[in-house]
This record gives structure tokens, sequence and C-alpha cells, in this order.
């Protein structure tokens, strides 16, 4: 069994190591065939598509380390493929109440470059891409500066009267695509990347796999206005190669500056990170959005790289996950002067100022955890920057190891003897989304009782009794380890 397990796997990594990625369905809308525009800056080399004028690579000047899945872009060339410098958009006439969407990845035409003078690379007005019932006309800038690049939407109302803007998203396209690479080219030329959903003070940071190259940080350009309200997920086609929210290819997001519309239809059941916002545009008024794409020196100066730009900084210790009976601090930098300190729930959080910060622009926090849950801790600036923490707030440690573990041999305990792989009874993986056992699902390692997913469940319940013994889980845990995990080894040969 083991060996026939080592065949298979080694065929599945050999078919992996030779896939090469092909077109699938409609022909390629980017306009690849047409050129490119490349630019060299003293922070960057990059190159947009011609006619698209999405961004098709991006390097950091005198690196030869590609933050763009370039080599891929054959692949991504058609309608519904998100790249860097798409927008997306639902907007409304004030006084009506249906959402008119945009997006600028839907339905591709070839753009007409605008003229462009000074620090502006490269500027075409969107609308040839833009559904005809757009109620916007939306500008995209490419600007140098000594800091980095910035990319700008100039956002117009083209109505005779005001309209709201109630999201508005940016989508970061980024090399975090493994499908097709062997380890050592993985490590070599991806990236990973995270958000910052703290409102003014979001970034993204992207970070290349092999540790050593210098990361990307992406800032909001202006102070307010561009921050980030939400990090929202990007449909694209699961079937199209190279394998969309696959293991290998897990996908892409956006920038999102407003999310109203987006709360009160998708998301009117969830809580969001962020206060949902929107705005009006009257009518031939303009509002300009924008991301500065920036170079840190190292991983470790991501930090001080924001802090250099004037970006405000916040660090939790021992983090934002803050149980009740611990007490938590929180350390600012930024130049404004703190204005006013709020929380989301009412009362979940309290502080009080500490002189505990021994550098210089740095204020201190004492935090106290009150209500379990997720809590908004929100700082408003003398300057009007909004930046916003996230807080998940636990019971206490000896109280949330008891729930574990009766929650575990309660809710999470699996008896059914009719269960055809002979995994009861067991502490089994639980979808905690609609409260049920995962008995079947296509990642085998989920339902199953090994590897770390499956496993993960029942050692922590064994690992629960060694610090916190009870009785009748033990009990549990016993039937376990007698009737399943030793019972069906000796006739499957089975190895945990």
């Amino acid at each position: 069994m083991r060996r026939t397990h080592k065949i298979i796997q080694a065929a599945l990594l050999a078919a992996l190591a030779v896939y090469v990625p092909t077109v699938t369905g409609q022909n390629g809308t980017l306009g690849l065939a047409d050129g490119f525009l490349s630019f060299n800056t003293s922070t960057f080399s990059m190159q947009l598509v011609k006619d698209s004028q999405t961004l098709y690579s991006l390097s950091p000047a005198g690196s030869t380390f590609d933050f763009i899945p370039t080599d891929m872009m054959t692949a991504r060339d058609n309608n519904g493929n998100y790249h860097l410098g798409d927008i997306t958009f639902r907007a409304r006439k004030v006084g009506t109440t249906a959402w008119i969407s945009g997006d600028s990845s839907t339905a591709r035409k070839k753009l007409t470059a605008a003229p462009v003078s000074g620090s502006t690379l490269a500027a075409a007005n969107l609308s040839p891409t833009l559904p005809t019932t757009s109620l916007l006309n939306i500008t995209r800038r490419w600007v140098s500066d000594s800091l980095g690049i910035q990319l700008l939407f100039d956002v117009t109302n083209s109505q005779t009267v005001a309209v709201e803007i109630g999201s508005l998203g940016a989508p970061l396209e980024f090399n975090n695509i493994f499908t097709g690479r062997t380890s050592t080219q993985t490590n070599t030329i991806c990236s990973l990347f995270d958000p910052y959903i703290g409102a003014d003070a979001a970034f993204v940071q992207v970070t290349p796999l092999l540790g050593t190259q210098p990361p990307l940080v992406v800032i909001p350009v202006n102070k307010t206005g561009s921050g980030m309200e939400a990090w929202r997920f990007l449909p694209e086609s699961t079937s199209a190669t190279p394998f969309y929210q696959s293991q290998t290819f897990e996908g892409l997001y956006e920038w999102q500056f407003h999310t109203l519309a987006y709360a009160q239809n998708e998301w009117v059941n969830v809580t969001p990170w962020n206060a949902p916002t929107s705005a009006i545009l009257q009518p031939g008024q303009t509002r300009t959005y924008g991301l500065q794409f920036l170079v840190a020196s190292s991983i470790r100066n991501i930090e001080s790289t924001l802090q250099a730009n004037a970006r405000p900084v916040a660090v939790a210790i021992p983090g934002y996950i803050l149980p009740t009976d611990q007490l938590g601090k929180l350390f600012l930098n930024y130049p404004s002067a703190i204005q006013n300190v709020s929380v989301t729930p009412a009362g979940a959080l309290t502080w009080t100022t500490n002189t505990d910060a021994v550098t210089a622009g740095w204020v201190g926090f004492s935090i106290t955890a009150h209500t379990w849950g997720r809590a908004r801790l929100s700082i408003t600036y003398a300057d009007g920057t909004l930046q916003t923490t996230h807080w998940v707030i636990t019971n206490p440690a000896t109280k949330a190891i008891s729930d574990l573990g009766n929650f575990l041999t309660t809710s999470q305990w699996f008896n059914n003897s009719t269960d055809p792989f002979k995994r009861s009874p067991s502490i089994i993986s639980y979808d905690g989304q609609v409260n049920a056992f995962v008995t079947d699902d296509d990642r085998a390692w989920i339902p199953g009782l090994s590897d770390e997913a499956g496993a993960g469940s029942w050692l922590a319940g064994a690992m629960k009794q060694y610090v916190q013994p009870s009785a009748a889980e033990v009990a549990k845990l016993e039937q376990f380890i007698n009737l399943t995990l030793w019972g069906i080894r000796p006739k499957f040969q089975r190895h945990c």
C-alpha cells in the first residue's frame, strides 16, 4: 500500500513538473500581440500591455525579479482575467436603489492612449472597456515619482445628477501562481501577498518566497480617501488553466476603496472589517483614487519603510488575539497626533495610555478585552487619517481549553457505524459555517483522520487531556484509539 502511494505521488509530481499552460476557450482580448510599453524609473522597471495599459511586468530597478506572473500572461489574456490596472465599481444615481456595475476585465476593448507629460508615464480613458450603462467616466494614469510608481484613477460623474459610488476596487495581480512550476522555480520567482485592512493606514506586502529579495509594499496614494475598506476575493473561471482557486493558484483579490454596495447585498449577513462607505459625486465632479508601489530593502524593514513614508504603523503585543484575562499592549507610530480612539462593538475593549514605548515617535496603550468575539479599534489622527486595528477576543485559557475538549467530544464527535471508511467513532473534521461533519471533500486529507487536517482535531483532544483531563472525554478518546485508530489498522494496513 505504501509503495503504491509513493508511485502515485511520483506520477503526480512528474505530471505537475511537465505541465505547460495553454490558452483554452476564447481568443485573447488583452492585446499581447500588439506589444508593450516599457519604462525605467529610479525605483522600478515596468511594462504595460499596450492595448489595455494593464501591468505586464514590474521589477525593482536593477533586479530581474518580477512581481507579476509575466510568463503566465498568455494563459490569462481573456475576458474575466483580472490584471493590475483593472477597476471594478458599482454606482447609482442618487435617489435610486439599484446599483449599476462596471468591470474593466469583463469585455475588453483596445484603449486609446491619452497624451502624457511630466511624471505621467501612460494614461487612457477606460470607457471603451466599460459598459455603456456606466454612470462614471474613468481615466487611469500610471505616474512615476521619487518614491516609486503610482496607479491613479480619476473618477468623474458624467451624469447631470449626483451619482453615488457604492463600491470601487483595484484588482491586484501578483505572481502567486505555483501551477506547473518545480519547487525551485516556485521558490525563485513567486510571491505571497498579505493585506492589512486598516482603512487609511492599510497596506499590502508582496513577499518573494526566496526571502532574500526586496518586498513590494502597496499603500494608499493619499492620506485619506484611498484607504482599504475591504479585501475582496475576485471570481474567475476555475476550469481554465492555470486553474484559478486551486491548491497551486489560490486566486486574486482587490483593494476596495468603498464597499456599501456589497454590504447591502452579498455581505449583508456578515460583519465587515471596516464600516462600509460610499461617495457621492456631483455632476461633473472628479475624485482621484490611487495606490503607491514602494520597494522595501528587506522583509524586516517593511514597517520602517511605512514609517519613512509617513504611514501609520501599529504593533500589538502579544498580538491581536487577546484573552479576557490578559493585558495587551498596542503601540502606534504616526507623525500626526492621536485625536480620538473608539471601539466597535461598544465596550468590547478598554484602553489607557502607558509609558512603555522606549523609542521616540511611538505612543503606547494598555488594552483590556471584555466581550468575546471580534472587535475593531479605530484611531483617528489630527490630520483626519483613520487607522483601524482588528481584534479577536477570546475566553481565558483555562475556559478556552475546557470548551475545546467539550466541543470535540460532543458536537464534533462522529459516531456512525455505517461509515464506509470506518472512521467512527472519532473526532472528525467539522465545518463551523454549516455546523456539520466533513465526511466528503475533494481534498482527501480534510475528511480523513490523518495528515495535518484530519489528525489536528483528535490530536488537540488528546493534548487537552494532558493539561486538563476529563474522565468523560478520556473515555471517548479511548473508544477512538481502541475501535478506530488501532481497530482498522490490521485490516487496512493504514498508518496515522
